[in-house]
């Protein structure tokens, strides 16, 4: 619309322009001629239409104008008003998110603490669970000692039963706690489960004594060798356990004691006892039989407990 307003607009002023050229270049006679024949009164009505045609082009090209500034505004007017909403919908949306960030903080920090109280709660059930399995273990070893050690020489039967203990869930549950007191419990147990020591008097005894005393119990020289290989490093030495002194004199002196009757020496437990002195530690030659076995308890748990803080 407004291109073909224009072209009106120039072409008027055109034709208006060239009529004014036309009766400019007229001489005298030529403009009398022009107003007896009237063709001077044609000539201006001409311009004036085409100049009154361009007026009306510009009020229309003028009102075109306005009325597409008014839609223009209007356009503005919407899109602001939609801008505005958005702006605001966004500002919800991050109070929203804000709101939404501070939920799950803190929906974080009750699971981190719920985690923790249950990893508390965990860790307390197995430690009664460990407990109650090494209170079992225990009841059931000393029980069955008897039958399982019998035959055996009683000091034999209180390293190989203090052993047994300190291998399983009591030897875990001792290395986790480090209660001292449960050793003693532990060695109070293995006194009443072995008559010979329950039965013994108060005196005290020489462990070149009863450990010489325990392979002549032993007839026969494949026994001996047997409880050698108990106690000392078996059928693998990479599998076998760390030796205390005491337990290296017992494991030592069945071994010497299985040697042929020509090459046995005759004290095989005092040249146990000075071996065991001079590769693994001091041994005191003398104790009672109660302070024996504590003595038992207390080398096979600590070997034990070593191993389990080593994992």
């Amino acid at each position: 619309m407004s291109d073909r307003v224009l072209l009106e607009l120039v072409n008027g002023i055109g034709v208006a322009s060239s009529v004014t050229a036309d009766r400019s270049g007229m001489g005298v006679m030529g403009r009398l001629i022009a107003n007896v024949t009237g063709q001077d009164h044609e000539a201006q009505i001409l311009t004036f239409r085409h100049l009154i045609n361009g007026q009306q082009a510009l009020v229309q090209l003028s009102v075109e104008a306005n009325l597409r500034s008014g839609v223009t505004d209007l356009a503005l007017a919407r899109v602001s008003t939609h801008l505005k909403s958005v702006k605001e919908v966004t500002l919800a949306l991050r109070d929203e998110h804000d709101e939404l960030a501070g939920m799950v903080g803190e929906l974080i920090q009750e699971c981190d603490a719920r985690d923790e109280y249950l990893s508390r709660v965990g860790q307390r059930l197995s430690i009664v669970e460990l407990r109650m399995a090494a209170d079992d273990f225990l009841e059931i070893a000393v029980t069955d000692a008897k039958r399982v050690l019998d035959g055996v020489p009683w000091p034999y039967q209180v390293i190989l039963l203090a052993r047994q203990l300190a291998s399983g869930p009591c030897g875990q549950w001792d290395a986790k706690q480090g209660d001292t007191g449960y050793r003693t419990r532990i060695a109070n147990a293995v006194a009443d489960a072995i008559d010979e020591v329950r039965q013994a008097p108060r005196h005290g005894v020489q462990l070149v004594g009863i450990f010489d005393d325990s392979w002549r119990v032993l007839s026969r020289t494949d026994e001996r060798r047997l409880l050698a290989e108990l106690l000392d490093v078996g059928l693998n030495p990479q599998l076998a356990l760390a030796h205390g002194p005491l337990t290296q004199m017992a494991a030592l002196t069945m071994e010497l004691a299985s040697l042929p009757d020509d090459s046995r020496p005759d004290r095989p437990a005092k040249v146990a006892l000075e071996l065991s002195r001079r590769r693994v530690g001091h041994l005191d030659g003398g104790a009672t039989t109660r302070r024996f076995v504590d003595l038992a308890v207390r080398e096979q748990f600590a070997i034990v407990a070593d191993l389990w803080r080593r994992r």
